[in-house]
């Protein structure tokens, strides 16, 4: 029988703590929220964004492109506008009319942004090619020796050669302009590129055929069909995207899934959307790839979100809109994607602006009430956390909660009146696990509540707070039903 010395409680006490629950995943030597397949990068299994527009008044719409140029800030490139983002502000970078330098525009039908090594930032739109001028802070078109403006068409690819020409995919071709004297000649008449990737002396290129692999110094070029069965196909065939892995394998997103091509075998491997596959990627259309610091393979789709190429499994994570759920992506609609020089993830969507993933927090989780009770705490308000020998975490706050690591799944412990009540009380302060692995949590009106195995309930001691005006030295029962703090000495 439990035997209980009797203190006299003080006059008064005061308490206005609330804690906010964060696990850092280390604790425990487990990292919930990610796969590690022996030495293998780690693979998230979820993901916690940011929308960083979310409560501005601005219409960027379509966010298309997104770059960091060499002072950190960040370029958004939107339908409606460009963006030049600090971390705390937006600045809307006008384009200025060269006949008359008082008349100034929004840029619009932004497609790509770019800074070459000469540190001069690019920006591609449907309607032409843009300079930015550092000094004014504007856009201009380029004109020639003739007062002739260049680039007027639609421009949706830069890039950038060994030898530092601006290499620029349009519909009429490869366009290759010598930056120094505007001077340029053209590959492929005729033909749209639609993406362009370097990898030293070769230069790959995404048309609406297929991929075209360019060997710079030569000029000698071969041009791959992903689906040589179905050559006449522009949804199969139509490269959108662009990326190279670590392994050296080309990566190539269309408008009928994802292309695989092999560095050392030329095999192509073909990725699609399988609905009745949730490890297949998420929607079939696919505009833009990227490959982290990490080496891993992201894909931005049309209408499903993002998808993570798992390697180790061959398969792919999906990272979705989950309706008014915080955290998630502000849209499935995903139109551009992009690793800053931290290792931050920037998404833009269509059409409810750019979110972050910050990677440097990834460690640290969150939870929070949730909108589906075993997705969540009961509330928000934590004021006791207590870590089981099975590495799981019992939690007060608005009642008891069980949190499962490996599954992320939530069990709770709820005080219900004339229901089937799991614990005698909702207002939880602290907890113990003692040395025998009993769980108690002390309450507010409510004393101790221990828990029961057998009857996966918590049950309230018995209390009789009438023991120290009697007297009473020692007893059987609390003295109080007011616990504000439990603990095991070494004598248990």
């Amino acid at each position: 029988m439990t035997r209980f010395l009797i203190f006299s409680k003080p006059v008064f006490w005061q308490w206005s703590g609330i804690l906010t629950l964060v696990f850092t995943c280390f604790c425990t030597g487990l990292n919930t929220n990610a796969e590690t397949v022996g030495n293998t990068e780690l693979y998230p299994k979820k993901m916690h964004f940011r929308n960083i527009m979310q409560n501005q008044d601005i219409a960027l719409g379509e966010v298309e492109a997104i770059t960091q140029d060499h002072e950190g800030f960040m370029w958004l490139g939107g339908r409606n506008a460009l963006l030049r983002y600090d971390g705390y502000e937006f600045l809307n970078i006008p384009v200025v009319n060269l006949d008359d330098p008082t008349q100034t525009s929004s840029a619009s039908q932004i497609v790509e942004l770019f800074e070459d090594s000469r540190k001069n930032l690019w920006v591609a739109s449907r309607t032409g090619l843009f300079l930015y001028d550092r000094s004014r802070e504007e856009l201009h078109q380029l004109r020639n020796k003739e007062g002739v403006t260049l680039f007027k068409d639609a421009v949706y690819s830069l890039e950038e050669s060994t030898d530092g020409k601006l290499l620029i995919g349009t519909a009429a071709g490869l366009l290759i302009v010598d930056t120094t004297n505007l001077e340029q000649q053209t590959l492929f008449p005729g033909k749209i590129v639609y993406e362009i990737l370097t990898v030293k002396d070769k230069v790959w290129l995404g048309m609406t055929d297929g991929m075209v692999n360019l060997d710079w110094v030569s000029k000698k070029h071969t041009l791959i069909v992903p689906n040589p069965a179905n050559p006449e196909s522009t949804a199969d065939n139509t490269i959108w995207g662009l990326a190279i892995d670590n392994d050296l394998n080309i990566w190539a997103g269309s408008d009928n899934g994802i292309y695989r091509l092999h560095a050392a075998t030329g095999v192509i491997t073909h990725y699609t959307h399988d609905p009745n596959n949730v490890y297949s990627i998420a929607e079939k259309i696919c505009r833009k790839l990227l490959v982290d610091k990490k080496g891993r393979v992201w894909s931005a789709s049309d209408a499903g979100g993002i998808s993570l190429y798992d390697q180790p499994n061959d398969r792919f994570i999906r990272f979705s809109h989950q309706g008014g759920t915080p955290g998630h992506l502000s849209s499935n609609s995903v139109r551009s994607i992009y690793e800053d020089k931290i290792g931050d993830l920037w998404v833009g969507t269509y059409p409810s602006g750019v979110n972050i993933y910050d990677q440097s927090t990834a460690a640290i989780t969150a939870y929070k009430k949730g909108v589906f009770l075993d997705q969540g705490l009961l509330d928000n308000n934590v004021e006791a956390i207590e870590e089981d020998d099975n590495g799981n975490i019992w939690i007060g706050a608005g009642g008891i909660s069980y949190l499962d690591r490996q599954t992320e799944i939530f069990r709770h412990y709820q005080h219900n009146i004339g229901k089937d009540s799991r614990a005698d009380s909702g207002s939880v302060l602290n907890g113990v696990i003692d040395s025998d692995g009993e769980l108690r949590f002390g309450s507010w009106a409510h004393g101790i509540q221990l828990y029961d195995k057998e009857k996966d309930r918590f049950n309230e001691i018995p209390s009789d707070p009438t023991q120290v005006k009697r007297g009473q030295k020692t007893g059987t029962k609390l003295n109080d039903q007011m616990v504000w703090s439990v603990y095991e000495d070494r004598q248990k």
